[in-house]
């Protein structure tokens, strides 16, 4: 029971990483399974809540008209498909594919924002 006290303490006081771990057959192992579920969520949710907050951040830093926006000529198509290839890296576990109908002339984006809105497409598309 300390040590299971122990690693409450240690996530309650903000060390994310905290869990533990009790033999098999210990009485309290059903217990320290749980409690590593329930951190595992914790976890979960406050690197969501960040995710959020930090795209509040960006539109609002957005909105402000002193951002300068750094537009650069960019193949379009080269950079996605690079960015897809990044993508599939990451998650080998998913099958994700890139089907671009048409591709128009597009004039040079800022490549910082365009990241940011192909990483949130991508994410939540992972997500839901």
């Amino acid at each position: 029971m300390l040590k299971l006290e122990s690693a409450a303490q240690r996530l309650g006081a903000g060390y994310l990483d905290e869990r533990t771990h009790f033999d098999p057959t210990s009485s309290l192992s059903r217990l320290g399974v749980a409690f590593n579920q329930m951190a595992d969520n914790v976890s979960m949710l406050i690197a969501s809540k960040k995710l959020l907050i930090d795209e509040l951040l960006t539109y609002a830093r957005l909105d402000r008209p002193q951002v300068a926006l750094n537009i650069e000529p960019l193949d379009l198509l080269k950079w996605l498909e690079d960015k897809v290839e990044d993508i599939r890296f990451i998650h080998p576990e998913r099958d994700i594919l890139l089907d671009i109908p048409h591709i128009g002339n597009y004039d040079g984006p800022d490549i910082r924002l365009m990241e940011r809105v192909l990483d949130n497409l991508v994410n939540n598309a992972l997500r839901y």
